[in-house]
């Protein structure tokens, strides 16, 4: 019996599952990427002062904002924003943002449930601004009422109301193909 691979631009689908060794993480995430849990996550070093913009960034790498659902992925994710050349204040933008209904969703559309990492008093939805729809993870503890790697919400837009060079920078999150997983 042969094996055989089938290699997509960032990783690759086992169709025999014969193998009995498990993947390196650089063959489970793409160059640049790092493994945690089931999926790969990548900062882009760029203070974005946009929500949405940060978002299409990771789309156009095949991604999406990140979503942080336990106390190891919240660490890891800030130990992985601590070795940026860049940490801003305002850390790094995550995939949780506020719908019409009042609730919190991640960009793939599920509610926040138990796990969360609000610093105190958030989420206040401050009414400066326009209302505060965006989550972003606390980088640096400068003026902050609260620690780095708390989240607060924030407005979508930052244009005009913080010096565009202490933004967040841009977590991007893609989850891995488990099939490649399991053999």
């Amino acid at each position: 019996m042969t094996e055989s691979i089938i290699l997509t631009p960032f990783c690759c689908r086992v169709v025999n599952h014969i193998f009995s060794r498990s993947l390196e993480t650089d063959q489970v995430c793409p160059n640049g990427w790092a493994h945690h849990g089931h999926s790969c996550f990548h900062i882009i070093d760029t203070p974005t002062p946009k929500w949405k913009k940060a978002r299409s960034m990771c789309q156009r790498l095949g991604g999406d904002l990140g979503k942080i659902t336990t106390a190891s992925e919240n660490q890891f994710i800030y130990d992985l924003l601590r070795k940026q050349k860049t940490v801003t204040d305002y850390g790094v933008w995550l995939g949780l943002h506020r719908k019409k209904d009042q609730q919190f969703y991640w960009v793939d559309d599920t509610p926040l449930s138990s796990y969360t990492a609000w610093g105190q008093g958030e989420p206040n939805d401050s009414a400066a601004h326009g209302g505060e729809d965006c989550v972003h993870k606390i980088g640096e503890k400068r003026s902050w009422p609260f620690q780095p790697g708390q989240w607060n919400d924030v407005p979508c837009s930052l244009d005009g109301i913080v010096p565009s060079y202490n933004t967040p920078v841009v977590l991007c999150q893609k989850k891995i193909d488990m099939d490649v997983l399991s053999f």
